[in-house]
């Protein structure tokens, strides 16, 4: 029998305290924030197992503005992740307000798009060593790291 996840059993990497936060900030302000920049966040793997069972269950939940839609979803959580669910949606996000609670929620799933994007950016920047800079695969990459950069710059601009 598994044993049970915790949000003290999370490891304190910034990965996990990242990813713990924005799915708190969803699961708990979801419903009041922009459904696109939140689906964009919830389509990016988790980097730990639990948090990312979790990312799932939020993911497959097609109305977020529905009342209840969080309980369900964290009830939907597959076990041994179900109590960490539930956890995130009871626990007390750090805000002073709804509105700030909010604007931090939304600033922590732009981050997750952030980290995605440095990746993919690692990645080409790995693989354009190993091209001829002049061939066509060459220029595709460089063109591919360019529009991450504009995508990060303007992920950066709106935090």
């Amino acid at each position: 029998m598994p044993l049970r996840v915790t949000i003290a059993s999370l490891p304190p990497t910034s990965d996990v305290i990242l990813e713990r936060d924005a799915l708190m900030g969803v699961l708990q302000y979801g419903h009041t924030l922009d459904p696109a920049e939140v689906d964009e966040a919830l389509q990016l793997p988790m980097r730990h197992p639990a948090l990312d069972a979790v990312r799932q269950a939020l993911a497959a939940q097609a109305d977020r503005t529905r009342v209840g839609w969080a309980s369900v979803a964290a009830e939907s959580v597959r076990e041994p992740y179900r109590s960490l669910a539930i956890e995130l949606l009871t626990g007390a996000f750090p805000a002073l307000t709804e509105a700030e609670a909010a604007t931090s929620a939304l600033a922590l799933c732009r981050r997750l798009r952030v980290r995605a994007i440095d990746a993919q950016k690692r990645e080409l920047l790995g693989a354009i060593q190993r091209v001829d800079p002049d061939s066509e695969e060459g220029r595709a990459v460089r063109v591919s790291l360019r529009e991450l950069d504009v995508r990060r710059r303007s992920l950066a601009e709106l935090q």
